[in-house]
């Protein structure tokens, strides 16, 4: 039904972008040209699932999304987000905090680059990686290419056996490194042998 939604609202624009190009009625030009520059495709309940080489590259679910037209970001309203990798290698069955592939971002408010897929997220901001592991803070960048997290607030990483806080941090999950750049605290309980 949304989809059905999102085309009609495409073809709604067509039609309006067909009258722009009427040079011979001024009125409609006019006025066509008006609602498009201060049109926004607003959408409730978006699922946007992208793929590379026919497996899940992107999800993005959203309780509302905002694209200015004229714009190349989207803006994001309670918002999940799971950026897939495509790497096979045995890394996931390591330990360290978000060493496997699979990201989870979830959060109150984002702005999202179109071409590029970063992404700017705030308020309540979670990321989650396959093990369950969790990093808290209140905003946080994220370059999709480079698969990178940073952020300059506070910051609370949990895993089973550990809690780390600290302010700033960068999360490289391909490279296997967190950095928390400083006011660094960091509890661990041993691990029970079974």
């Amino acid at each position: 039904m949304r989809f059905v939604i999102f085309v009609l609202l495409l073809g709604l624009l067509g039609v309006i972008g067909w009258f722009i190009g009427i040079s011979d009625v001024v009125e409609i030009n006019t006025i066509g040209k008006e609602i498009l520059r201060d049109t926004n495709v607003v959408l409730h309940g978006v699922r946007l699932v992208e793929k590379k080489y026919n497996k899940p590259s992107l999800q993005l679910v959203a309780a509302k999304s905002v694209s200015p037209l004229g714009e190349e970001k989207t803006y994001l309203e309670r918002f999940t987000l799971i950026s897939y990798s495509d790497d096979t290698d045995d890394s996931k069955d390591k330990d360290t905090p978000f060493a496997s592939r699979d990201l989870t971002i979830s959060a109150e408010n984002g702005v999202m680059m179109n071409e590029t897929k970063d992404l700017e997220a705030s308020g309540n901001v979670i990321v989650r990686d396959e093990k369950g592991r969790a990093l808290i803070t209140e905003s946080l960048s994220w370059d999709q290419e480079g698969r990178v997290i940073t952020t300059d607030g506070v910051v609370r990483v949990f895993g089973s056996n550990f809690v780390l806080t600290g302010t700033g941090m960068i999360v490289r999950p391909d490279d296997e490194t967190v950095e928390i750049l400083s006011d660094v605290k960091a509890t661990f309980e041993p691990r029970k042998h079974k």
